[in-house]
């Protein structure tokens, strides 16, 4: 630690030595981007999530925040994971062993996935529907090096995108191709770890190509563990994947499609690969300068493994058809209807003497249990179907806005959904946006989401856990008041809110259940500054608190988290960034016999990039980057914890400190 940070002193001065650069507040262009966009720029972009169309980050109807390219170039990041963390309120963590890397957004981490959180490519909906919300073949490998930047909707957005979209929406925006260009990159790590990642662009014309992949295989990390019967064991735990990305435009049809598998495993199990396909076909039809179409066709297969244990397999197939209005220079209209259809189905893979509760979920009753003295699986065959089950849904939209002030703006939406053999529901959005002074943003925002049951809550059927075919979806509702402000230098924001939640599904007495009711309240703050024209800050922070009826911090995630990051960006070629990512101490029933003190961590992200070009003012290409990238500098021991078991120790979530050197090629 006290290397990196005279590390970044030194950089410090060098640039200050042989820079002619002013590092004058007197000018107005204190940060500058590699495309040219200033800091205010970045703090006030384009978006297209909360209202599928583009409008000012200032000026959409949610608290929305945005990872940018710059941002991903200073503060680095091996997987999307790493980059998600850096996000307000948002951490990952894992609960169960068939999600074994989850994404909480405002401490919501109820559930034994990500089912709260909604995934989106380039706007697609991206859902594995037999658990409901496992993605962490996406987390985890993803190519980050075809991302351009990443929205992320902190609250519902059901409105506009349905199931799923219950806490959190994080949409991940691809490169696109501009021009002709390559590059190639790889890492090594001690233990001979390593990552590769190459894009290609080519366009000619109306035609345009991006694609890009990666594959990595970290160093094998080897935790011990005290197993069930007692025994002080050490697992070999790997860490590998692949992701593919391709974006194919031509004139108005867009065909997107993506890859990702990834390989690890739950302490106490064995190996476990999960693997995930996604497709997307769209056209935009223009019938005039005020109205446009666009049409989608989607399709993800899901899949997932655990040997000897069981398998999973899903579908998800979505047509829709959206239609935007510019219906005066004061208003803007978006209505749209979407069908779509789940269909999986989960096989055991265990002899007739093995047994467990496969399908666990952490929710408000604090039932589950991975014991295999509760349940037995009986079965002379080595393959026994445990849930399979299809389902179709319907969706109508619309979502209106009117400027009735210069500085106040109107938004209100709603979504009718019918899901199959459920009554149909609907969720409303309304909201007001105020400008009472240049740089100065008020949001009040009220949205409500919904999530529909996965294939297993409603068809399981073991001894352990069984599905309810008349299982209701999940309901949130939140009131989000923000206010933000912003000048040439800075940018600062806080919001309050309060999320209810109700029909929440979980185990009761071995059925999935509707069961009770949950709220959360919170606040939110972040901040970020250019203290000059190459050092940048940016920080945030979450308090929140929840509740059912009976039990307090019933999430096993802290009441209070924090995030900052510092970098340093040399015009000749050099950044230089730290990153700390702080939770505190959960409530004190999950801590099992760790004594309070190990349960808040630090984990510290360092990131470095030297331009060999620009350093060296060399004029002919490639362009070559050498890059180090150090994850958990401080070798933090962290931990995760299941909500379900709160009579058992956490478990450690990593392998402590990891380091990677690597070059880049840019042609």
């Amino acid at each position: 630690m006290k290397n990196t940070i005279i590390l970044l002193f030194l950089i410090f001065i060098v640039h200050n030595i042989f820079s002619n650069d002013s590092l004058s507040l007197a000018t107005n262009s204190y940060y500058m981007d590699e495309s040219g966009l200033s800091l205010n720029q970045l703090l006030n972009m384009d978006v297209t999530t909360v209202s599928k169309s583009a409008e000012k980050q200032s000026d959409a109807p949610g608290i929305i925040s945005v990872i940018t390219q710059d941002e991903i170039r200073r503060f680095g990041g091996t997987t999307l994971k790493d980059i998600l963390e850096r996000v307000p309120s948002l951490i990952s963590t894992h609960v169960f062993f068939t999600d074994l890397s989850t994404i909480s957004s405002r401490a919501d981490q109820i559930k034994s996935t990500s089912a709260h959180v909604l995934v989106l490519i380039n706007g697609r909906p991206i859902r594995e529907v037999l658990e409901g919300g496992v993605n962490c073949d996406i987390y985890n490998s993803f190519p980050v090096n075809v991302i351009e930047k990443i929205e992320v909707i902190r609250g519902p957005g059901s409105v506009l995108y349905g199931s799923d979209a219950f806490t959190s929406v994080i949409n991940i925006i691809t490169k696109k191709a501009e021009k002709n260009g390559m590059s190639l990159s790889g890492a090594g790590q001690k233990g001979w770890g390593y990552l590769t990642s190459g894009d290609a662009t080519l366009k000619m014309g109306d035609f345009s190509i991006m694609a890009g992949g990666s594959y990595k295989q970290k160093t094998v990390w080897k935790p011990k563990y005290v197993s069930t019967s007692g025994i002080a064991e050490t697992a070999d735990i790997p860490n590998k994947g692949s992701g593919a990305f391709v974006n194919i435009d031509f004139r108005n049809l867009k065909l997107m499609s993506s890859y990702t598998d990834w390989t690890s495993r739950w302490i106490s199990f064995t190996n476990e690969q999960w693997k995930k396909s996604f497709s997307n076909i769209g056209y935009n039809l223009k019938i005039s300068n005020a109205w446009n179409m666009d049409f989608n066709a989607t399709y993800t297969y899901s899949f997932f493994i655990c040997d000897n244990i069981t398998k999973k397999i899903s579908h998800n197939i979505i047509g829709e058809w959206t239609n935007f209005w510019d219906i005066s220079d004061k208003s803007k209209f978006v209505i749209g209807a979407s069908c779509s259809r789940i269909q999986g189905k989960e096989i055991l893979l265990m002899s007739s003497s093995a047994g467990g509760q496969l399908n666990g979920d952490s929710s408000t009753n604090n039932v589950i249990s991975t014991d295999s003295s509760n349940t037995h699986i009986s079965s002379t065959s080595s393959e026994t179907i445990a849930a399979k089950g299809s389902k179709n849904a319907f969706s109508g939209y619309a979502q209106i806005d009117y400027r009735l002030l210069h500085n106040l703006k109107f938004i209100g939406g709603i979504q009718g959904n019918k899901i199959e053999h459920v009554k149909a529901d609907i969720v409303p959005r309304i909201g007001a946006i105020w400008n009472p002074v240049n740089g100065f943003n008020v949001k009040f925002l009220y949205s409500e989401a919904f999530r529909a049951p996965s294939i297993d809550e409603l068809y399981l059927k073991t001894p352990g856990v069984n599905g309810n075919s008349s299982l209701k979806p999940e309901k949130v509702s939140t009131l989000d008041l923000g206010a933000s402000y912003q000048t040439e230098q800075a940018s600062v924001g806080i919001t309050f809110f309060r999320s209810y939640y109700s029909d929440i599904i979980a185990i009761q007495n071995t059925n999935y259940s509707n069961t009770g009711s949950i709220v959360f309240n919170g606040v939110e703050a972040e901040g970020a500054y250019c203290l000059t024209q190459s050092l940048f800050i940016k920080g945030s922070m979450l308090y929140q608190a929840n509740k059912n009826d009976s039990i307090s911090n019933l999430s096993p995630i802290a009441n209070l988290s924090a995030k900052a990051g510092l970098s340093y960006a040399w015009e000749k070629g050099i950044i230089a960034s730290l990153f700390d990512v702080y939770q505190g101490r959960p409530d004190n029933r999950y801590k099992g016999s760790l004594s309070t003190t190990d349960f808040a961590y630090h984990r510290l992200n360092f990131h470095s990039d030297f331009n060999v070009k620009k350093l060296f003012a060399i004029k002919f290409k490639p362009d070559i980057s050498t890059y180090l990238n150090i994850d958990n500098v401080l070798n933090s021991r962290y931990y995760v914890t299941n909500a379900s078991q709160t009579n058992e120790s956490p478990q450690l979530a990593g392998p402590g400190r990891e380091l990677f050197a690597g070059i880049k090629l840019s042609f």
